[in-house]
């Protein structure tokens, strides 16, 4: 029985995991072809696709290994796999992050202001995407000369032993970063969402002033809508 559901868990494991690095696969060539990496914020996104395709591919080859052989095997291969693993998911965090921290440097400044957001956004992209790539390799590093890599199951990670230093791992490494991520995306979000439907209510109260032939006055906007910078 016990086989019989550890079985169960790798094929589902593969399949998963071979789903994924196949879309992540093509919409990466689609954004390529269609040109889409050449905007700031495209390239996050792009960013959290590599990682997505890099972690996913990794996770296919363990998941394969484990199917044929129980679980995958202790040594270098199981070292590489949970430092890919631990580097590519962070990286994936990291860009999920950035993108919302973009999305909302678009929008915060005011509809009077003249600074061409574009050009802001590409000068804040250029340190924000090395970053995002830079902070995973840290704690890779460091959870490896703390804690190392072994078998999890179908994939590698930190061990769950021994503890507590396990667990402080896991959550200063990995868990830790989601949650802060998590924190901030969501209250960013929220003033985004806030920005919209404010502008949206300033944009249908000038409509309607239009239409009874009174002229319009748009108020400071608590954002910037540019066609280059969205």
């Amino acid at each position: 029985m016990t086989d019989g559901l550890s079985t169960a868990s790798s094929v589902i494991a593969v399949a998963g995991a071979m789903i994924s690095m196949v879309t992540t696969f093509m919409v990466l060539v689609l954004m390529v072809y269609l040109k889409q990496t050449l905007h700031p914020r495209m390239r996050l996104v792009c960013s959290v696709m590599v990682a997505d395709f890099i972690n996913s591919t990794n996770n296919s080859v363990s998941a394969i290994i484990a199917l044929n052989s129980g679980s995958v095997p202790e040594g270098i291969f199981c070292t590489v796999n949970g430092f890919i693993g631990q580097y590519s998911i962070q990286a994936s965090d990291f860009s999920t992050f950035s993108i919302a921290l973009v999305t909302f440097l678009a929008l915060k400044r005011p509809l009077n202001q003249v600074t061409d957001t574009f050009q802001e956004l590409t000068a804040v992209t250029k340190w924000v995407l090395p970053l995002t790539w830079a902070l995973p390799i840290v704690t890779a590093v460091a959870g490896y000369f703390l804690l190392g890599y072994k078998s999890v199951g179908n994939w590698c990670w930190f061990p769950s032993e021994p503890q507590p230093l396990s667990t402080i791992v896991r959550y200063t490494m990995t868990h830790g970063w989601r949650f802060l991520i998590f924190a901030t995306i969501i209250p960013m979000y929220g003033w985004v969402f806030y920005a919209l439907w404010r502008q949206h209510r300033e944009i249908n109260n000038v409509a309607a002033k239009a239409s009874e032939g009174q002229p319009p006055s748009i108020r400071g906007s608590p954002f910037r809508m540019s066609r280059k910078s969205l």
